[in-house]
């Protein structure tokens, strides 16, 4: 059966960069958060607590404001380790000197015991063995998920690619909704935040995006992205070309999208937008049909 699409990148660049983020993130997570205090951490997590609260009340029915804030607290260290499982269970996997399962329970129940020792020297901060078993159960569910995916896809490369690039179409999507559900002003003053913060740390760009639509700029970037996401996505199956795929579904969503905008507060949905938006998906897709012309799959 001939593919499609045969252009796949030839090292494993991409699926071990993926993994070692996947594994790298949430321990710099978990050491940034066991350095704050306690009235920083409580606080933090408080905060949290009451954006959840705002938008899902029933959320209340569930027990007082302490036990949520307990359980907030407990899922927190959950799903960390679960994405440190996932990761550690991926990166192990590109060795053969010790069984990977095994490795990744004890590597990820020893930096458990670590973090928690190490939240001892924080001001207000104390180790629970609770939380060790908590992470624990995290990194086995993470690394349980991961080695079900590849055995249902049989081949672990395969398995890489799809969880690479699902993520990045998923986080997208979720980045486009939550910027769609937002109301005029809120997503005005965000986009000028951010790339406020970005001209501080990048001034030479200033000339660049000096009296620009930083809200359609950043709606641009979003969509480049997801045409990337989904370039990478289809180009794992054979069933449809990936290029025409890629810009039809992109081309929909976003019509869809902006059709979701009006019940935002002082949104519309707007014709331009969706050309711009297509134009976004259409660079993404060329951009990374070029990478894997470039690098293709070795025979």
């Amino acid at each position: 059966m001939k593919h499609y699409d045969k252009h796949f990148p030839r090292r494993n660049f991409f699926p071990l960069l993926f993994w070692l983020c996947l594994t790298l993130l949430p321990i710099a997570a978990t050491i940034l958060f066991s350095s704050q205090d306690a009235q920083v951490s409580g606080s933090l997590s408080m905060k949290v607590l009451n954006w959840l609260l705002s938008r899902f009340p029933r959320l209340v029915a569930l027990g007082s404001a302490a036990q949520l804030h307990r359980l907030l607290r407990k899922l927190a260290h959950f799903s960390l380790y679960f994405i440190l499982g996932c990761g550690l269970r991926g990166l192990l996997s590109y060795q053969r000197r010790v069984p990977v399962i095994p490795a990744v329970i004890v590597a990820g129940a020893a930096y458990a015991a670590t973090d928690e020792f190490h939240q001892r020297f924080t001001a207000g901060r104390y180790g629970s063995p609770l939380d060790v078993a908590i992470d624990t159960c995290g990194v086995i569910a993470g690394c349980t998920l991961v080695s079900i995916l590849f055995l249902l896809t049989r081949k672990r490369r395969s398995a890489i690619r799809k969880a690479f690039w699902l993520s990045v179409t998923l986080l997208v999507t979720l980045a486009i909704i939550l910027s769609s559900s937002l109301n005029a002003a809120r997503v005005g003053t965000l986009s000028l935040r951010g790339f406020q913060w970005l001209l501080t740390r990048f001034p030479s760009l200033s000339p660049l995006l000096d009296g620009r639509n930083y809200a359609q700029i950043l709606r641009f970037a979003l969509y480049f992205l997801l045409g990337c996401g989904l370039r990478g996505l289809f180009s794992c199956q054979w069933r449809v070309p990936a290029v025409p795929a890629t810009l039809v579904v992109g081309a929909a969503y976003a019509a869809l999208d902006e059709f979701r905008q009006r019940t935002a507060q002082g949104r519309y949905a707007s014709v331009t937008d969706v050309l711009t938006d297509m134009f976004g998906v259409a660079l993404g897709c060329a951009l990374i049909s070029a990478l894997f012309a470039l690098f293709p799959r070795r025979s």
